[in-house]
């Protein structure tokens, strides 16, 4: 995307990358496999920083702060696409000023050292439009600069030649400009990942035009998207056609999801033809759309794009396709869903293995300590303190934990003073945050900053607590190292000498003060930290299932594999399926004559824009059908419509080791279906009895599989023609012995 003042055609975004250490060192070869390799790598990433003029003449006085960097990284992206305009900062020997080359080099350093992906995206497109001719040699004259400044740099650092060129800068012009600019920064730089799209805004209709350098393997194309753009720059006041249009809305139907998908599968072919990994450059909508449709939209073409093997850079962090708001300094959190949902690396965002310790209903087995009040009202824990107590009143769980990932919402008013127990033992005598630790909640200068470890460690930040609104706090604890994360901002990272395990607990305190104060507490989930030993390939780029509903992380061996829960990651890598529609979520369920009143549209849609075949058991045939064997449970997800040398991948957690007995809930033909376990092969079952029909039902033992090692593993359940299956109960049949080879 440009700024206010570009009119864009349809785009996206191919990039070849290839990246090495995170340190400091000299380039080492590449391969046209490490290019894809670095692709992958690049990831979920974020257009940065182009528009802010303040940040290029001075960096300290830009809207961009240094902490964006590692907030971004720990938000769940990978990469930051750099957007630079350097013409207005050349004299007129086309010398760069050293004060922009100074901001340009602060960057990439802070980029580096968050450890993220940072790509110099050369964005002088309307001037090289205007005039490619004239302005040939300053283009030229960037890369001369540029390219050996940072030919030290590592790997990770990506060269884009140009971002989107158009009009003038015909696709005839741009192959002989590119390849001029090609050979000045391999003279510095022969090995580093270069980035180039083709002609005509990078526009996917224009890849065969576009002329790449036989001999050169470190090259990945761009291209972006903005389709439809009726929807995407609507009231965008650059836009000749679009800036008057309101109103349109992005709804995911059947025909707008095919519409894009079938726009950005040209360049998945293009892509495999020309032996060319591709990174989605830009794509987003203009904030004047809805907010709804502009997260649906968002997170169709980003699913999207990765299942097609794409990496991608959003279109923008701040301003008007905004996914970071620098004003209120938060995350609009329904564009940063849609873009980074569960499975990032960061435990703000990663819903992987949470799971919540109170029931949202009432206070359950939580236990009271002193004579505060504690309730529960509509899924928020609401305390205050008792005016004539001389204590800190405490709210505990039962249970305790050593190794741990806590996640909650606050909300407290003005002059407060709470705070969060961990590690708080139960035997503890006296002040619990003698014993344990209590991080601090409060606004009160006399007092620690939010996020401090009272008598511990004090905060390093800048005291982001927000008054009258809910704050978000994340807290890790493992072996001696304590990390907290104030509203995203990390303010604590410390070694501590003390307590190992314990509970958690809720404090409203005892001075008089705060004896009117009513402090809330929300979504509070916890994840479990201790080393789990794990046997899946380091290769695999697959994750755990979890959304809304399923936040458990991997399914647990013994018990149910539920197949429609098989892992995140897409075509490819959590499954392999021959057509890229969902013939059930996608397809028949969205028939009203199939949306049954017993079902939501969670089951009527689960997984809709995922290639695997996705349905739920109804109150007719394949529910209460004459036939069946087996009666399953209503609201029963399942896969059908399979078709032989297809699969799919499952994150599964084994406790014990042994052998197996496998009961499967299926439908529909006889077949012999086999299993992997670590992409070995494990198992050949047989399904005993052809039920005669899709919706008849059938649940039998088919097998068995023997587990050597606990801990995770990867499950790949291969599956043939004209079966529904609904899940396979793993139930331990001979436990392997600790001296057992």
């Amino acid at each position: 995307m440009k700024n206010k003042h570009t009119c864009y055609a349809l785009i996206i975004c191919l990039i070849g990358s290839v990246l090495n250490s995170s340190v400091v060192v000299a380039q080492e070869k590449f391969s046209k496999s490490s290019a894809y390799e670095l692709n992958k790598r690049l990831g979920r990433g974020i257009n940065v920083i182009g528009y802010d003029a303040a940040l290029w003449k001075d960096y300290s006085t830009g809207r961009f702060k240094e902490k964006y960097f590692q907030m971004i990284k720990e938000g769940g992206f990978s990469t930051i696409r750099v957007n630079l305009h350097p013409f207005k900062h050349m004299d007129n020997q086309y010398i760069i000023n050293p004060k922009w080359l100074e901001t340009l080099d602060w960057v990439v350093k802070k980029g580096v050292e968050a450890k993220l992906m940072v790509i110099l995206d050369m964005h002088e497109f309307n001037a090289m439009a205007d005039d490619p001719i004239a302005k040939k040699e300053m283009f030229m004259s960037v890369w001369r600069q540029l390219a050996p400044r940072y030919k030290d740099q590592p790997n990770e650092v990506v060269f884009e030649l140009l971002n989107e060129p158009n009009r003038k800068l015909t696709a005839d012009l741009w192959n002989q400009f590119l390849l001029d600019a090609i050979k000045i920064i391999r003279e510095t730089n022969p090995n580093r990942t270069l980035i180039v799209g083709p002609a005509n805004w990078n526009g996917i209709e224009s890849l065969s035009t576009l002329t790449l350098p036989k001999d050169d393997k470190n090259i990945i194309v761009t291209v972006h998207f903005y389709h439809p753009m009726n929807f995407t720059h609507q009231g965008a006041p650059w836009s000749k056609d679009n800036k008057d249009v309101t109103g349109i809305k992005w709804t995911g139907t059947t025909e707008e999801k095919q519409f894009i998908k079938t726009k950005l599968k040209v360049a998945a072919d293009w892509s495999k033809a020309n032996d060319c990994p591709i990174f989605l450059g830009e794509f987003g909508s203009y904030d004047k759309a809805d907010i709804e449709s502009r997260a649906r939209y968002t997170a169709f073409v980003a699913r999207t794009a990765e299942a097609l093997g794409f990496s991608w850079a959003y279109w923008q962090f701040d301003s008007d396709f905004i996914v970071y708001d620098i004003d209120k300094d938060d995350w609009v959190m329904p564009i940063k869903n849609a873009l980074i949902p569960s499975g990032s690396d960061y435990p703000l965002e990663n819903r992987a293995g949470f799971s919540p310790i109170y029931n949202r209903r009432n206070l359950g087995s939580w236990a009271m300590q002193g004579n505060g009040r504690w309730s529960v009202e509509q899924g928020e824990i609401v305390g205050q303190q008792d005016a004539r107590e001389k204590k800190d009143s405490w709210l505990f769980t039962t249970d305790e934990w050593d190794d741990f990932a806590l996640e909650l919402e606050f909300l407290v008013p003005e002059k407060c003073n709470t705070g969060i127990g961990i590690r708080m033992p139960k035997d503890s005598v006296g002040d619990p945050d003698v014993h344990g630790y209590e991080v601090q909640i409060s606004d009160l200068p006399q007092r620690k900053l939010t996020g401090s470890l009272l008598h511990h460690v004090d905060s390093k930040g800048n005291n982001q607590l927000r008054p009258n609104q809910w704050n978000h706090l994340a807290i890790t604890c493992v072996g001696d190292h304590i990390q907290v994360y104030l509203n995203r901002e990390k303010v604590v990272d410390e070694k501590v000498t003390g307590s190992r395990k314990g509970r958690i607990g809720l404090q409203v305190p005892k001075d008089p003060e705060f004896a009117k104060q009513v402090v809330r507490f929300r979504n509070l989930m916890i994840k479990d930290l201790k080393p789990v030993k794990t046997s899946i390939p380091s290769s695999y780029l697959g994750q755990p299932f979890v959304d809304a509903s399923h936040t458990s992380g991997p399914q647990v061996i013994p018990g149910k594999v539920e197949l429609a829960l098989f892992d995140l990651g897409g075509e490819g890598v959590a499954y392999h399926d021959f057509e890229t529609e969902n013939r059930g979520s996608g397809g028949l369920n969205v028939n009203p004559r199939h949306q049954r009143p017993h079902a939501t549209p969670y089951e009527w849609e689960f997984r809709k824009d995922e290639g695997v075949d996705v349905s739920y058991t109804k109150d007719f045939a394949d529910f209460n059908h004459i036939k069946n064997y087996y009666i399953p449970e209503i609201n029963q997800l399942y896969i059908g419509w399979t078709e032989d040398n297809e699969w799919l991948n499952y994150t599964v957690d084994v406790e014990l080791a042994g052998t197996y007995k496998i009961d499967a809930l299926y439908a529909n033909n006889d077949a012999t279906i086999t299993f992997d376990i670590d992409q070995k092969k494990a198992s050949i079952c047989k399904l005993p009895l052809k039920t005669g029909d899709f919706h008849v039902w059938n649940k039998a033992e088919i097998g068995t599989i023997t587990f050597s090692e606990p801990g995770l593993h990867l499950l790949t359940f291969h599956y043939n023609k004209g079966n529904n299956f609904a899940y396979f109960e793993f139930t331990l049949a001979e436990k392997k012995s600790p001296t057992s080879k």
